[in-house]
């Protein structure tokens, strides 16, 4: 395959960012780890990985975690390979696109890390809405190395007019003009109830608001953050159903937003979606039934978002949420809804013939569990050929195990091409 349908043309050699640290983040990124694994394998907080990934990002001149992992990878891929010239298009082409599976695979990891958490923090229900919604938007700035952001439920007005109730929102210092206020009188609290800002169109138009040039666009004068003005601003609406029930702000991104950035954010958006809509049940009915409920929308809507074959089992071993890509990834032909509540080592049982070594997968698999630690990047060989990535990720509510989280990604053509 040309390198020009693979990737962009071939680049001069990349330079390397000139810390220990930075190298240190950037092969361990490489190798698939998480930011909170990241920051415990390097023993700093994650405010500091934060910091590192923004320097790196300016010095590879990038907005896009995955990108500067891939050149980072590709070009000591390419160092190792001393047979390697500079018109070997197809092996550079190969690595290539695998690196950039790898990288991917990452992004998403992180914002799997991000929702899992979040999920198990409000099914717990020992965390309130506003530090569940906290944390969250803290993951969001990590993973999309903006500094500033908010979360918020849309509510109305008297006359009827839209405002955003503030479930969390980053350090900011606003000018008197600003229509941003803390409604210390108010039960609800924190408050934005006019339109006349940059966050505007989000909430008369219902659209999302993206911005790389704030720096000529008036609103921007009426928001003084604290050291440095928002030079781009990314709004989503949040939705259920027909409704807007909520909107995600961020700001200042290195090299501004984009589509893709706006794509990638979709299961978070949907499980904001989902915990708002939970919250104003629960605010509503106060009722153990409902938390109930939320707690099965909340899986269910990470389940239906992932684009691999994902399975939620409790920890009982019932068989609680799985998606249409898992039933096909194991050619399960009894409906979903005929799966639920079926004790998992009874389901797998008809799954058995599609592993190389069914023996050697149950012993695994029952290994796994009785560890109770996440595993990552596992490979499990198909018996007919096919080679899948394993994630097994423990969700956790006041240290204790609730359910399994098991996710299953097709590696073939990355690890054949």
């Amino acid at each position: 395959m040309p390198l020009s349908e693979a990737s962009s043309p071939p680049r001069a050699r990349i330079v390397a960012p000139s810390t220990g640290r930075e190298l240190q983040l950037l092969a361990l990124a490489a190798r698939g780890l998480t930011d909170r694994q990241i920051g415990a394998e390097l023993n700093i907080s994650r405010d500091t990985v934060a910091s590192y990934w923004r320097r790196i990002l300016l010095k590879y001149g990038s907005s896009k975690r995955t990108e500067v992992v891939a050149r980072y990878v590709e070009q000591m891929a390419l160092d190792e390979i001393k047979d390697t010239r500079e018109d070997n298009v197809e092996l550079r082409s190969e690595i290539v696109l695998r690196i950039k599976a790898q990288a991917q695979e990452l992004a998403h990891r992180n914002l799997l890390a991000a929702i899992t958490d979040a999920s198990a923090n409000f099914i717990g229900g020992q965390s309130t809405v506003t530090e569940v919604f906290g944390g969250l938007l803290q993951e969001l700035l990590y993973i999309t190395t903006s500094e500033y952001g908010f979360i918020g439920e849309v509510r109305y007005g008297e006359r009827g007019a839209p405002y955003l109730h503030t479930f969390a929102k980053s350090d900011v210092l606003w000018g008197d003009e600003s229509p941003i206020r803390d409604h210390n009188h108010l039960p609800e609290g924190p408050a934005i109830r006019t339109l006349d800002a940059i966050f505007e169109a989000v909430l008369a138009s219902d659209t999302v608001v993206l911005s790389n040039d704030l720096v000529q666009n008036p609103v921007s004068s009426v928001l003084r953050i604290e050291r440095q003005a928002p030079s781009s601003f990314l709004g989503i609406p949040i939705h259920c159903g027909l409704e807007m029930v909520g909107v995600i702000g961020i700001a200042n991104r290195p090299k501004g937003f984009d589509a893709e950035i706006v794509d990638f954010l979709k299961p978070l958006v949907a499980i904001c979606s989902t915990m708002i809509s939970a919250y104003r049940s629960d605010q509503d009915r106060k009722s153990a039934e409902v938390r109930l409920v939320a707690s099965k929308m909340l899986v269910r809507t990470l389940v239906d978002h992932m684009p691999s074959a994902v399975l939620y089992e409790s920890r009982d071993r019932k068989l609680q949420f799985v998606n249409e890509t898992f039933r096909r990834c194991f050619s399960i032909d009894v409906p979903i809804k005929d799966l639920i509540g079926m004790d998992c080592r009874d389901a797998r049982a008809g799954c058995l013939p599609l592993f190389i070594e069914p023996d050697t997968f149950v012993k695994r698999i029952e290994s796994i569990i009785e560890g109770e630690e996440d595993v990552l990047q596992e490979c499990v060989l198909m018996a007919d050929g096919r080679i899948l990535e394993r994630d097994f990720i423990v969700v956790r509510s006041e240290g204790r195990a609730q359910g399994y989280l098991w996710k299953y990604r097709d590696m073939t053509k990355s690890f054949k091409a």
